[in-house]
């Protein structure tokens, strides 16, 4: 048996190490917020544990207390500057509304109207979004791409009865499943190591909302022989990137300012692994990438 004074330690040890990941502040991170916090509507099939967990992932991000000058960084996110009230303003603008893991999606659009004007698109042709993404999916880019082809403006019908209408992926809808609440770095699911694995996955499935044309949503791409993320299934291993401004890239940017921004809220083992999400992630951008054009495509 421990001695009631080692015993104490350890306990005070263990509350320390909690408390530094769920309130400690640094200057990275304001203990009021920088900017006002994105609102985001959550659909009725959003557990409440999950909404409250992404909740303080927003609550974290509008206290963020950065402001970095790296040129590569701001061109593949695709803002002037990279500071609190840029990085919220880019979020908000293409993250709406989250649904739940039991959302399916095959069951809930329909065919609301034909479309007569081409989608505003700088190129001519489009590649299909991959399904591989499993912490999260792009729910409005997957529905604009099922009926754009058919010629047709589809509606979204979410859980709570109401329904979105989907002329472009910039409808902001991201579907969430249990993956993303999944443990990749150690400790609570309320630390900010925790909250800003899942703000890099938010921030990758906004990415999506991206791209025009030939490059609408910015499909990810099959990862080639010899990649970790390979697979032979013609269907399968669509787990990488052609665009250097692609979602892989943009979620790796973002982990990136947010390594930084952690600083002595995260502890030696959560940096490391955060470390580990950065570097697979670096890989999922193939070789011979190329920017591509951003600009959403839309339905008038």
């Amino acid at each position: 048996m421990l001695p009631l004074v080692r015993l104490i330690a350890v306990v005070l040890s263990i509350v320390s190490a909690i408390s530094c990941g769920r309130k400690k502040y640094d200057e990275h991170i304001r203990e009021t917020p920088v900017v006002e916090k994105i609102s985001v509507r959550y659909d009725s099939g959003v557990p409440g544990w999950q909404k409250d967990l992404l909740e303080g992932d927003l609550d974290n991000l509008s206290r963020l207390n950065v402001n970095v000058s790296n040129a590569e960084y701001a061109n593949i996110i695709g803002l002037s500057e990279i500071n609190a009230s840029q990085l919220n303003r880019w979020l908000s603008e293409r993250l709406k509304v989250i649904v739940g893991e039991d959302f399916q999606v095959k069951y809930r659009y329909s065919y609301k109207q034909r479309f007569t004007s081409n989608p505003e698109a700088f190129s001519e042709t489009y590649t299909p979004l991959s399904a591989a993404v499993t912490n999260a999916e792009n729910t409005g880019g997957l529905v604009y791409l099922k009926c754009k082809p058919l010629g047709y403006i589809c509606d979204l019908n979410l859980m709570d009865g109401t329904a979105i209408e989907v002329r472009t992926p910039r409808v902001g809808v991201v579907r969430i499943g249990e993956g993303l609440f999944s443990p990749r770095v150690e400790g609570n699911r309320e630390d900010r190591a925790a909250s800003f694995v899942r703000l890099g996955t938010l921030f990758h499935e906004a990415g999506h909302t991206n791209g025009n044309g030939a490059h609408v949503c910015f499909a990810h791409a099959k990862c080639p022989p010899g990649h970790a993320y390979y697979d032979p299934d013609p269907d399968k291993g669509y787990a990488c990137d052609e665009a250097t401004n692609g979602p892989y890239p943009i979620g790796v940017t973002i982990l990136k300012i947010l390594y930084e921004a952690c600083g002595t809220s995260c502890n030696a083992r959560q940096k490391e692994q955060l470390a580990g999400i950065i570097a697979d992630y670096e890989t999922r951008r193939l070789d011979g990438h190329t920017y591509k054009d951003p600009r959403p495509e839309r339905i008038p």
